[in-house]
């Protein structure tokens, strides 16, 4: 074999085997997107944007709702928001105020995960609006502080604060976290904390 046609074979081996290592490589990662995909199919939702079309079937409180499509029933805990729990003031009324929103109406749900319980985080969408800030533009909810996605429900919340809206009517309204905390430590009237 002379040095020219050796210098040919090893260039078209390199290009062969450069070829196969893309190829086989953009198979890997599709492999690999596809694995990470399937729990969010057999869930229901439609893509790793992970985007939920749903009818909402039951509203629990202010910031936890049950929705069905065809691929079954998910629990959506509103992000972003804190509700004033079912045995605090505005409790019922905040999940009154979503039942009225949104049962049995279809909505889009941008899900960005779960939380430690289990149920789907999700900001609820209804023909275009954002039912979480919807509900702390109404007095209804705070923002949430600690997970907060966006500095629009702070402006929100101080809107309806200067508005007297809701909850915004007490004079003293309890943080349902420290409402929550109060309760496990057994003390039966919390306080307001400053925030």
């Amino acid at each position: 074999m002379t040095p020219e046609r050796l210098s040919r074979a090893v260039k078209a081996l390199k290009f062969n085997s450069a070829l196969r290592n893309s190829v086989f490589g953009r198979i890997r990662r599709s492999l690999i997107a596809v694995f990470l995909a399937l729990p969010l199919l057999f869930c229901g939702i439609s893509s790793p944007a992970a985007v939920l079309d749903c009818t909402v079937a039951r509203v629990l409180d202010g910031d936890t709702l049950d929705c069905d499509n065809r691929r079954g029933r998910y629990r959506i805990r509103l992000r972003s928001i804190d509700a004033p729990e079912k045995s605090q003031p505005w409790g019922r009324a905040s999940g009154k105020n979503l039942r009225r929103h949104v049962l049995g109406k279809p909505v889009r749900i941008d899900i960005p995960g779960q939380d430690r319980y289990g149920r789907y985080l999700g900001t609820v969408y209804l023909r275009g609006v954002n039912i979480n800030g919807l509900q702390v533009r109404e007095g209804m909810a705070w923002a949430y502080r600690r997970y907060l996605d966006s500095q629009d429900y702070l402006r929100w919340e101080d809107l309806a604060r200067s508005e007297k809206r809701g909850l915004w009517q007490d004079p003293h309204p309890v943080y349902p976290s420290d409402y929550r905390r109060a309760r496990r430590r057994g003390i039966t009237r919390p306080y307001a904390f400053p925030r």
